[in-house]
């Protein structure tokens, strides 16, 4: 699914393969923040960095989990990606790779848990659409106190090239 702006995404995505490995689910606007808006869940999902170029898609938590309930999940955002909520997804053993053409931000206090998934986080990452991201180089930032657990699953932090030599 993608939508040029905005996509309103609040059901599920059946990515098992009940005779295979399961499936990936890839979302991705410019800017995604994990949080409790309001507003329905907008998620765009859509297949690389073309789609929803302008917009923010608020994620809740329990969207996140449930992808990953079902299969691994891909957040591409052509900007910044930030998790300002607890994302506790200890039931499953999917994996969640984050790219953002600027920033990865987990915000103070917050805690991202997977169950034996790999988490692998690019920031800066060059695969974006230059044109769509903010200019100046990002970063990877958790606040104090913030925590990653993966719990066994492999941690990968990548730095892209996007924005070391302008936008």
């Amino acid at each position: 699914m993608s939508g040029k702006s905005a996509l309103d995404f609040t059901g599920t995505v059946d990515l098992r393969g009940p005779n295979g490995a399961a499936g990936k689910l890839l979302l991705d606007p410019k800017d995604i923040a994990i949080d409790t808006a309001a507003g329905g869940d907008p998620v765009a999902t859509n297949k690389d960095f073309n789609n929803n170029p302008s917009g923010t898609s608020h994620l809740s938590e329990a969207n996140i989990v449930t992808a990953l309930g079902i299969g691994s999940l891909v957040l591409q955002a052509n900007n910044n990606i930030s998790i300002s909520v607890d994302v506790d997804a200890s039931a499953s053993a999917n994996n969640l790779t984050l790219q953002a053409g600027r920033n990865i931000g987990l915000t103070a206090g917050k805690t991202l848990t997977l169950c034996g998934g790999s988490l692998a986080m690019t920031y800066n990452d060059q695969t974006g659409i230059s044109g769509r991201r903010d200019p100046a180089p990002g970063a990877l930032t958790m606040g104090a106190g913030s925590k990653i657990a993966t719990k066994g699953g492999a941690i990968t932090i990548d730095r892209g090239t996007a924005g070391t030599s302008g936008p």
